[in-house]
């Protein structure tokens, strides 16, 4: 597949693996202008491993799909700084490393490439954008009252909800995640919360450690829950979506037996859509999210928390 070129290097030998530099660049070329080794230092010191570079024919040298590496993360003002650029030269880059799928674009900077119809493995999704999802959770964890019923659907942001729960009472929790299970469980254990905690019966998914199916949506029918916290694979002005059509379904129920659906979601899902659509967003009441609504969103009517700190 055919890289855009961004660097222009003259080098001996470039090897950055596992957050070790082995060896160095003699400079490096970026739109032009030349910019010291001690970028890829600082690049190291935020944890951003580079791999690998290979060089075409023509002698543009290209990075792979790794270059934002163990940090999840990269952000506009920051490679202004440390490429010497203006951010609108940054911004266009990214716009083009997103088209040609090296990286998905959130506000201020850019993510690892997130496919619309293919999921990743619960364990590598729990890695990415943490801090954002944690403080979603916290912000979301504050809505739980004394006495509530609740649902939980399985995403690596709500699952955060059990670890930032603090001193709520007679709470019951119905959820089709393995992991949020686990951790109301050990919520209880440390005597945070009281309650119980009901596993939804059906058919595991190994992959997002989750439980899916007829048996689970037929179960779950049965119940009325005062607010359902939902977990998205992408979400538009209009509507929520997820990868897996089953564990959509589920969700969808959720919703549907709710006096209050809350929709938990990281700014790199925003204007993304996924295989599925859970929901419109009529039926949402809340979303939280780490940045603010996008300016060009309609208002449907439900409410939108910022979960800045």
């Amino acid at each position: 597949m055919d890289r855009l070129p961004i660097f222009h290097v003259d080098y001996e030998f470039l090897d950055v693996c596992c957050g070790t530099l082995y060896a160095f660049p003699m400079c490096i070329f970026y739109t032009g202008i030349m910019f010291p080794i001690s970028y890829l230092r600082t690049l190291q010191a935020e944890h951003v491993a580079i791999y690998k570079t290979s060089t075409t024919t023509s002698g543009n040298t290209y990075l792979d799909d790794e270059q934002l590496g163990v940090n999840h993360k990269v952000l506009v003002t920051d490679l202004a700084k440390q490429l010497i650029v203006t951010p609108e030269t940054i911004r266009r880059d990214l716009a083009e490393l997103e088209m040609s799928e090296d990286l998905t674009r959130i506000h201020g900077g850019a993510v690892p490439f997130i496919p619309t119809h293919r999921e990743m493995i619960f364990e590598k999704k729990m890695s990415l954008n943490l801090e954002e999802k944690r403080r979603i959770a916290k912000r979301a964890a504050a809505l739980i009252q004394h006495g509530d019923t609740i649902a939980v659907d399985i995403g690596s942001t709500t699952v955060h909800l059990a670890d930032m729960i603090e001193d709520v009472q007679s709470l019951t929790v119905v959820t089709n995640s393995l992991s949020a299970a686990n951790r109301f469980n050990l919520a209880m254990e440390e005597q945070r919360i009281t309650g119980q905690i009901i596993m939804l019966p059906g058919v595991t998914n190994p992959y997002q450690a989750s439980i899916k199916g007829t048996y689970t949506i037929e179960f779950l029918k049965r119940f009325h829950f005062n607010r359902a916290f939902i977990s998205c694979g992408g979400v538009t002005e209009g509507a929520v979506y997820d990868f897996d059509m089953e564990e959509s379904l589920v969700s969808e129920t959720m919703i549907a037996c709710s006096q209050e659906a809350i929709l938990l979601t990281d700014s790199a899902k925003l204007n993304k859509k996924s295989l599925f659509e859970v929901a419109p967003m009529s039926k949402i009441s809340s979303v939280i999210c780490d940045q603010d609504k996008p300016l060009d969103w309609n208002e449907f009517g439900y409410h939108w928390i910022t979960a800045n700190e």
